[in-house]
């Protein structure tokens, strides 16, 4: 299902301008934002009770075994979520080279 949303210029161009700036697009962008208010992202779902900020930090040893499946099926989306436009940025050789050259290269500039 897909509904169309008017919103003022500025209002548009402000939240385009935070998409831009985090690499993501406005509707995910946008979709994460209300997720995390609405609780979703910490497991809530869509409940009136849900928090409104995330949740504290915790340590494994602390959560129960629920929330920590909850905590693994939130990362596992996370999964390809991200894309450096480089079919080869996971190449390892390559990687060893670019950190090879970052290493030897005291970063002075030049006068």
């Amino acid at each position: 299902m897909s509904q169309m949303l008017e919103l003022p210029d500025e209002v548009y161009e402000a939240v385009k301008r935070a998409a831009d700036t985090s690499g993501t697009s406005v509707v995910d962008l946008l979709r994460r934002h209300f997720a995390a208010i609405n609780g979703a992202a910490a497991g809530y779902g869509h409940t009136a009770d849900a928090p409104t900020s995330p949740p504290r930090l915790r340590l494994k040893s602390e959560m129960t075994e629920e929330e920590k499946q909850v905590a693994r099926e939130r990362f596992r989306q996370l999964a390809g979520a991200l894309d450096s436009g480089d079919p080869h940025s996971a190449d390892n050789e390559r990687i060893d080279a670019d950190l090879a050259r970052s290493y030897a290269d005291n970063h002075e500039k030049a006068a």
